[in-house]
């Protein structure tokens, strides 16, 4: 089934989420599929849809097999003027938590697909050091790693 869908929801993990307009259905969109666009909340794609799991259909019926469009290709001029220091103070100006998401806004000015991978991969290094703290959020089938200098933030 070839549907229209605008993208609701996207993760740090690059799993993202939909739905049809027509029917408000949602659909998944498993990581594996979605890296392969800069997938942003209320963009608009044309998928081939399928059942999801028959454990997960109540609540999104919808997985997709395949979008239409072309996937992004990588951004080689990406700035590599920053360093850890750079990503510490960024948490450090902050009140609470912040995702990948937000610390690739504040590096690079947009959080691609590229920039958050990057990110992500400092922020898990710092925190696999002690310098940062983490905390995975669930919220129903959504999923979100924040950070913080503090670990009072998460609670």
């Amino acid at each position: 089934m070839q549907e229209k869908i605008i993208i609701t929801g996207t993760l740090d993990t690059g799993t993202s989420f939909g739905v049809i307009p027509e029917t408000g259905d949602s659909v998944f969109i498993p990581a594996s599929l979605a890296r392969q666009f800069d997938m942003r909340v209320s963009d608009e794609y044309t998928a081939t849809l399928a059942p999801n799991a028959a454990d997960r259909r109540d609540v999104t019926p919808w997985r997709v097999v395949k979008l239409v469009g072309a996937p992004v290709e990588p951004d080689d001029d990406l700035d590599d003027d920053w360093d850890d220091q750079d990503v510490l103070d960024i948490l450090s100006d902050h009140d609470g938590s912040m995702s990948a998401n937000d610390v690739a806004v504040e590096l690079f000015g947009k959080a691609g697909r590229h920039e958050v991978r990057d990110t992500t991969s400092v922020l898990n290094d710092l925190a696999k050091k002690g310098k940062i703290t983490h905390a995975v959020i669930r919220f129903g089938p959504l999923t979100e790693v924040r950070y913080s200098i503090d670990p009072g933030a998460f609670r």
